[in-house]
């Protein structure tokens, strides 16, 4: 190993050094502070956001709707638009402008940003099932694959109701994604920031 080498950490692996090393020595304690603080701030603005678990629901989810948009289409679906809203009346009993309006998401914004890991978990299923329902649909019709899509989500609207005591337009809603990594990454730029500025003392 060359000692003269310099190295380039990642701010975790200053995060753990600080927590190893020589609280005596001033440096130490100037990162160990800063760290505990900035750390302490992180969890403050992630309370109750569950946003690692939202973050994974969301990809999934739109992922699983680019399988639905093809076996929709395979399915002679043309009115996407019709289709889609079939299946979140019968999830939700509104349409998806309804449901914004309803929830007071802002129109252009995405609504999957906005669900809670409970309600991102019902629409993966109910994207899941309509899939797979599109699949075995004999005589495809857009009227066929739409009803089948109102159908399933009305199954889940019912199974939401049952378990969580409220239909899924009336959970609330969470601190959107994109104003949470927003906000991530200022506190990464000022926790780089803070790094830089930090005294170096040479160990004795």
């Amino acid at each position: 190993f060359d000692w003269g080498k310099d190295i380039k950490l990642t701010k975790f692996a200053c995060f753990l050094i600080a927590l190893k090393a020589d609280a005596r020595k001033l440096v130490v304690k100037k990162a160990r502070t800063y760290f505990l603080n900035e750390l302490e701030e992180v969890n403050i603005l992630l309370k109750g956001q569950n946003y690692l678990d939202r973050m994974v629901g969301r990809e999934e989810l739109k992922s699983l709707h680019r399988k639905l948009t093809k076996a929709a289409r395979r399915a002679h679906v043309k009115d996407f638009q019709f289709f889609t809203n079939e299946g979140y009346l019968g999830m939700y009993n509104h349409t998806m402008t309804e449901i914004k309006q309803l929830r007071g998401v802002p129109v252009k914004d995405n609504l999957s940003d906005y669900m809670s890991s409970a309600e991102l978990a019902a629409n993966i299923f109910r994207i899941s099932m309509t899939e797979e329902r599109l699949k075995t649909l004999r005589n495809p019709s857009e009227q066929k694959a739409a009803r089948e899509h109102w159908k399933i989500g009305a199954q889940i609207r019912a199974m939401v109701k049952e378990n969580v005591g409220s239909y899924p337009e009336e959970l609330a809603i969470k601190t959107d994604l994109k104003s949470l990594q927003s906000k991530l990454k200022r506190a990464q730029a000022e926790l780089n920031k803070a790094i830089e500025s930090i005294e170096y003392t040479p160990l004795a």
